[in-house]
């Protein structure tokens, strides 16, 4: 019988896969929980760090907004994605220098080391 206490949903850190046009994307967000607030740390792929924002869950969907610039574009993500134990999958509302669109992401939460 596993006696494991159950992940806090949303906390960890999980590792997003998009595939935007072809183009593989890998960034993750790493999520805590202080009091009764979610805070996330959010990596771009190519190593820059950002706070995400407005991380809740809501209606059993995480829900996070992420903004960054990278190589001089502006861009914008509202994520939200429904948890299924360790996988998330769901979809990303964006703003890539005026460009709008949506996108669909999954996402694996990293084993925690024991």
């Amino acid at each position: 019988m596993d006696r494991r206490i159950p992940p806090v949903p949303g906390v960890g850190q999980w590792n997003i896969v998009i595939d935007a046009d072809g183009n593989k994307l890998e960034p993750s967000i790493v999520i805590t929980k202080s009091s009764d607030k979610l805070l996330g740390k959010y990596t771009v792929a190519e190593g820059t760090v950002v706070d995400a924002t407005n991380l809740r869950i809501r209606e059993n969907y995480l829900e996070f907004h992420m903004e960054t610039t990278i190589q001089g574009r502006v861009i914008k993500a509202d994520y939200s994605g429904r948890p299924y134990g360790n996988l998330i999958k769901g979809k990303i509302q964006y703003d890539l220098d005026g460009n709008e669109g949506e996108i669909e992401f999954s996402a694996k939460r990293q084993a925690t080391e024991k």
